[in-house]
């Protein structure tokens, strides 16, 4: 019994996993100690060096419920009301679509420069097609890179059995770039 244990563990240990990519995925997120240096206009549409990736949008990361055609949306504006809140503006053809105001604390913590919105979790297993039976949590954190540009990284992990009897773990982070505009 205690090789089947040893010989369990090993496999464990080979199909764990990390991955890292996105756009910059090297650039660090910039330091710092206040809001302000979040205030800016963003490309609503992410940049990416893989083609056939999906666009991401900035506003659906902002805006998750319903209601905004986020491929509208052309510019994000984000604005410093005070200490602890931020407005954000999405910005379509035709102007201002939606506006809503975001209050530390409340909608996001922050630190070192950094916005972290709240940590999802979730069970793993229970939509057609997921070969792993488990659990999983998800982190984004907004902020600006060591370049000036607009920076979104997803941290997630999840860990479970694949087809019901092979125990694995995963990490992954992605990073996107949302350029700044003038």
């Amino acid at each position: 019994m205690h090789h089947l244990w040893t010989v369990i563990m090993g496999v464990t240990l080979l199909l764990s996993g990390c991955s890292s990519n996105g756009i910059d995925a090297d650039n660090p997120f910039a330091a710092g100690s206040s809001l302000q240096a979040l205030a800016g206009v963003y490309q609503n549409k992410a940049q990416t060096d893989h083609p056939q990736a999906p666009a991401l949008r900035l506003s659906t990361i902002i805006w998750r419920e319903p209601g905004l055609t986020h491929d509208e949306v052309e510019k994000v504006e984000v604005a410093v009301i005070d200490e602890k809140t931020l407005q954000v503006s999405a910005i379509g053809s035709q102007g201002v679509v939606r506006t809503d105001r975001f209050i530390k604390g409340k909608h996001f913590n922050f630190r070192d420069g950094q916005l972290e919105l709240q940590r999802e979790n979730s069970l793993l297993g229970f939509t057609s097609g997921e070969v792993m039976l488990g659990i999983g949590s998800g982190k984004l954190t907004l902020g600006v890179d060591t370049k000036g540009q607009g920076k979104v990284r997803h941290e997630g992990v999840a860990a479970g059995l694949v087809f019901l009897f092979l125990p694995m773990a995963i990490q992954t982070n992605e990073d996107y770039r949302f350029v700044r505009l003038p």
